[in-house]
């Protein structure tokens, strides 16, 4: 074998392999670019899953702000009935012991026919009844 043949063959060889190695890269660059277009589609989808998780977040914060008022207002509302249910109880055991009744009679009455206030509320309001009826006649000595 001479050495034009060696090199000759040598050549095809090396060209071969050269062919080869353009073929890797040009399947390499075919899987980047599937691959590039890949993540620019979950690209895409990530922000618009990010966009409905912002709506989302605005919705249930103002869901929860408007129930927040609306327990507030539930609550004033609350105060206001038990403030004037208070004072109509007070009121009419107020009566009760002006007319003499005795406080077994009023409980029984306030308490258990009616039902307008627990036991513990109504000796509570008979209480503080009794301290400001005590200053009320202190001060009229």
């Amino acid at each position: 074998m001479s050495i034009t043949d060696w090199l000759i063959k040598r050549s095809e060889f090396l060209k071969n392999i050269f062919q080869n190695i353009k073929q890797e890269f040009l399947n390499i660059n075919s899987k980047t670019e599937k691959l590039e277009q890949r993540q620019s589609e979950q690209d895409a989808k990530i922000a618009r899953l990010e966009g409905m998780v912002a709506i989302l977040a605005s919705k249930s914060q103002s869901q929860s702000q408007s129930s927040l008022r609306d327990v507030s207002e539930t609550r004033l509302i609350q105060r206001v009935k038990r403030a004037s249910r208070k004072s109509d109880i007070i009121k009419s055991i107020k009566e009760m012991l002006e007319k003499n009744v005795d406080i077994a009679t009023i409980k029984a009455q306030v308490v258990d026919l009616k039902q307008l206030c627990s036991k513990a509320t109504f000796y509570r309001y008979v209480s503080s009844l009794s301290l400001s009826l005590n200053k009320s006649h202190l001060r009229q000595i």
